[in-house]
């Protein structure tokens, strides 16, 4: 009968030809022989020879799984791939730029199961220590962040090194950019999250996926991860109460533009309240029209099941 492994390691990897082998032997110092793990890369969409690495890989190590994309999918999709194919009973994910320790995986396991909780994320303690610059726009992100979804209790929600249980971990669907929001994405879900200090060092080889330009992007992802997540909302009930108070500001403006008719005798083609009626009827009717698309929408998503956002070459 075969065995399952207590913890499935996912790393996306995008053109890391050069930290693949570091990875690899840093998880095999400091887990092989202390638990039983899988190791899952996954490879999304690399132009280098990060495919021909993973080859060697997964023949020298049988504890290692690669999986190749169609075409680059984005961290999220990546992700999404090696968590689907994960076995664990723990999934724990990596980035494979090699700038974190593997090993740090026992002591949070070893929190996630004494603290009876559902996931424990890492804290890159001293991560931007001399580094003001590129400092500042992660701490505007991470306060935009928990004014939009709360206060986790963690100091670093943007920390890819985490350790979650898979029954949960497998119920969060990524894709876009939705890894960022991962740590919100486990809060909203209702799992107990616990934080560890992890091991960090700066990039060696390769080049960071990483810049100022998309932190530019968060005020939107924001925007979309709040709206997607409002499980106790439909698209009505959000939409509905928008159309109701234009329909109510539109009947108030009405009202008063009769009464300046009769009263002042106002000429009502000239009034700005008479267009204020009409706009707010046309925006009223406008709200309530998206809120019964969205349902549609809605509907037609949960009833043909939920579509997979990456495309898989081949498995080695």
């Amino acid at each position: 009968m075969f065995n399952k492994p207590k913890l499935s390691i996912v790393i996306p990897a995008y053109n890391e030809e050069e930290n693949i082998p570091l990875v690899n032997d840093r998880i095999r110092k400091g887990l092989k022989g202390k638990i039983d793990y899988e190791v899952l890369w996954v490879d999304d969409g690399s132009d280098d020879a990060t495919k021909d690495v993973l080859k060697k890989a997964c023949l020298k190590d049988t504890n290692i799984h690669a999986i190749r994309l169609m075409s680059r999918t984005g961290q999220s999709g990546a992700l999404m791939a090696g968590i689907d194919r994960a076995d664990g009973q723990y999934i724990a994910t990596i980035d494979g730029d090699n700038q974190n320790d593997p090993a740090d995986f026992l002591k949070m396991l070893k929190k996630l199961e004494k603290d009876d909780l559902d996931a424990v994320v890492g804290w890159r303690k001293n991560r931007w220590s001399g580094n003001v610059i590129r400092r500042l726009p992660s701490l505007a992100a991470n306060k935009m962040m928990k004014v939009a979804f709360g206060d986790l209790g963690i100091h670093d929600t943007g920390c890819m090194v985490k350790v979650v249980k898979a029954s949960i971990m497998k119920d969060i669907r990524l894709y876009g950019e939705l890894h960022r929001f991962m740590s919100y994405l486990l809060g909203m879900y209702g799992a107990k999250i616990g934080e560890v200090e992890v091991f960090h060092q700066k990039r060696e080889h390769g080049k960071s996926k990483y810049g100022f330009g998309r932190t530019l992007t968060v005020i939107f992802d924001i925007l979309n991860v709040k709206f997607l997540t409002m499980r106790r909302k439909t698209p009505i009930q959000f939409m509905g109460p928008l159309a109701l108070l234009t329909y109510f500001i539109s009947a108030i403006s009405f009202v008063a533009a009769v009464v300046e008719k009769v009263v002042n005798q106002a000429d009502l083609t000239e009034n700005p309240l008479l267009l204020i009626t009409v706009f707010g009827l046309i925006m009223g009717t406008q709200f309530f029209s998206f809120g019964l698309l969205g349902e549609l929408i809605l509907r037609s998503y949960h009833e043909n099941g939920e579509r997979k956002t990456y495309a898989i070459r081949e498995e080695y």
